[in-house]
Formats: C-alpha cells, structure tokens, sequence
C-alpha cells in the first residue's frame, strides 16, 4: 500500500487538528454561531448608554474625562423598570460604565453637568424613525476631552 504525499498527510493532519479544536472550544469558525450576539433575542427596541451634556446633545461617554458621580453606573433592568422591555448591549454597556469609572475627576475647571442616560429606540412595526426615549442612569460633573 502506497502511502500518500507528505504534503497531503500534512494537510489533512492540520485540517483533523483544526476540527478537534474547534470543538473543544465550540467555536467552528466560519461555520460560527457568533454567540456575542446570539444572547439576545430580537427587540424593537435597542439601547445605548450615551452621555446627555446640559444642552441635550447626546455623546459617547469617553468623550468626557473627569468624572464625578454619586456612584457607579447602573446597568440592571431595575434601573429602567419603566421603559421596559428593551434590548441592551451589554459589552457596549460594560464599556461605557467602565469608563467613567476608570476616568475619575476632579475635571479641570470643575468639569459640567452631564447625564448618563440610556437611550431607547423604539422601532415602529410600519417603518419610519423610531421614538426616542432617555432613562436618567446617573447624574454627574465631567470635562471634554
């Protein structure tokens, strides 16, 4: 019996320990289930936490550096009972929170008002823009970046 080319007996020795890895780690990538996004089930109504400056104007949170709040972000359901239900995020979540904690004032010149809100869209069944919704997460003093 003839034993194939080396290069044959290579490459299908790398393609089996390829399969047996992949399964180990339950990942068979590209035939992946992209389980960062597969947690969540589809909702008509996504979420962001964003930053409110005084005027109104939303921005991503580390557009502010120096921030002073009267505690820790809050991420849990409870914090937004009454919006509920709604679809978060939660690695974008995390981020933004981590953030403004790892970004602590005092800002210079005593930074200004900023809201940490979570932004609601609301998508309508016959199309068009979606309703917006803030829910009021925390209220703190920050600088721009």
């Amino acid at each position: 019996m003839k034993l194939p080319p080396p290069r044959t007996l290579v490459g299908v020795t790398a393609f089996v320990g390829y399969l047996g890895l992949a399964a180990a780690v339950h990942n068979l990538y590209p035939i992946s289930t992209f389980e960062m996004y597969a947690g969540a089930p589809p909702s008509r109504a996504p979420t962001r936490v964003i930053a409110r400056d005084a005027s109104g104007e939303a921005h991503e949170v580390d557009e502010f550096v120096g921030w002073r709040c009267e505690g820790p972000v809050p991420l849990d359901r409870a914090s937004c009972v009454g919006e509920w239900p709604y679809a978060t995020t939660d690695y974008l979540d995390r981020a933004a929170a981590d953030w403004v904690a790892g970004h602590p004032g005092p800002a210079a010149g005593g930074g200004e008002p900023v809201e940490i809100v979570r932004r609601i869209y609301r998508l309508a069944d016959g199309g068009g823009p979606p309703a917006v919704r803030d829910c009021l997460l925390r209220r703190c003093q920050a600088g721009r970046r």
